[in-house]
């Protein structure tokens, strides 16, 4: 949504734009749990379970100069990605050469409000940008508990790999201008949010495998910007707020469950269980050149991570030459404020800037109470 020069005058006028990928825009590949599968060329010949989604919602709205000069207007750019991605094998595999379960997926909500020279002044205005990659924009790869990978005696799959990856990126910016935003009793707001998350799952059964991979990586990223300058925020009782959540449900998981059966023969690598996250939280604002000159206002930027990062051996390894779990995880939660050239003045201002990485963003690497070990040879 653009407007430009003077292009809109008067009373309850507003500017909003919304883009949304729905939590119906699903991904999925799978292999049914009536499937038996062989593979003729059982030397050379994959199983492949492979999805992979690109999903993209951009809001942008645009003020030109002069471009709204109203009372009781907004501005107002809302994005979100909801739809999940998922990669399942529920099927019996007789022979193969391997197993591939693959869920790839890229998640970007865009939400951006620009007002410039004068793009909002008035009673009651309000300027927002929401991006949010939502709880229901999972990434899985999953091999559920009835498959059974069980080729005859005179066959071994080489290779298992289970494997997740999401890159989730939610970016709200209202990069307001020269008296962009003149008002009493306004709010200037961004919002940005990722709550998806990430699990790569093996629950069934390897009868004769060389090795065992299940990975999952999740790179998470919520930003969200504010610049005021030159006038761009002004009267009583204004409101500035940026706030940026890497949420508790975007967690990273790479999972060997409960129900899991393995043998494998001497492979090289035997169970590999790794989970590796980089979650970023960040929040700056900046007003430059007496950009929020207001009473009884608050100027709040607020970032936080709370996704965790897992990886887990559950189930029952009856041999394997080595067992490697494995979680890394990166979380960086940045919330700067900074104020130039006079650009906070007035009575009651109250200033918060807040960062926090929360409890939930813990970072584990468990082998189970229940899980049953039996390593043949080789470091554990």
């Amino acid at each position: 949504t653009t407007s430009q020069t003077g292009s809109l005058l008067g009373s309850g006028l507003g500017m909003t734009t919304t883009a949304t990928v729905t939590q119906f825009a699903t991904v999925e590949a799978a292999i049914g749990e009536d499937a038996s599968i062989t593979v003729s060329t059982a030397t050379t010949g994959t199983v492949l379970v492979d999805a992979k989604a690109t999903n993209i919602a951009n809001a942008d709205v645009q003020g030109g100069v002069g471009a709204v000069i109203i009372s009781v207007g907004i501005m107002s750019a809302t994005s979100s990605v909801g739809g999940s991605t998922t990669a399942r094998m529920d099927g019996d595999i007789v022979s193969a050469y391997s197993v591939d379960v693959l869920a790839v997926s890229t998640n970007d909500a865009d939400a951006k409000v620009d007002g410039v020279s004068v793009g909002l002044i008035g009673g009651g205005l309000g300027s927002t940008a929401s991006a949010t990659v939502a709880a229901t924009a999972k990434t899985n790869a999953l091999v559920g508990s009835t498959p059974a990978m069980t080729p005859s005696m005179t066959t071994v799959i080489q290779g298992v790999l289970v494997s997740a990856q999401s890159t989730n990126t939610a970016d709200a910016n209202t990069p307001g201008s020269v008296g962009s935003i003149v008002a009493a009793g306004q709010e200037l707001n961004t919002t940005a949010i990722v709550a998806g998350g990430t699990k790569a799952l093996m629950d069934g059964v390897i009868g004769s495998a060389l090795w065992l991979t299940v990975q999952a990586n999740g790179t998470n990223t919520a930003t969200a910007q504010m610049l005021a300058q030159g006038g761009a925020v002004g009267g009583a009782g204004a409101g500035v707020t940026g706030y940026a959540e890497v949420a508790s449900s975007a967690d990273v998981d790479a999972i060997v469950g409960e129900d899991a059966n393995i043998t494998l023969t001497s492979g090289p690598t035997g169970v590999t269980v790794t989970a590796t996250s980089v979650n970023t939280a960040n929040a700056p604002a900046r007003t430059i050149s007496g950009a929020v000159g207001i009473t009884a206002d608050t100027l709040d930027v607020i970032a936080l991570v709370g996704g965790g990062t897992s990886a887990q051996m559950n189930g029952n390894i009856q041999s394997a030459v080595q067992l490697l779990v494995q979680a890394n995880g990166t979380n960086t939660a940045t919330a700067s404020l900074l104020a130039q050239g006079g650009s906070v003045l007035g009575s009651g201002a109250g200033l918060d800037s807040r960062a926090e990485i929360t409890l939930a963003a813990d970072v584990n690497a468990v082998v189970g109470s229940n899980a049953s070990i039996n390593l043949t040879t080789g470091p554990t």
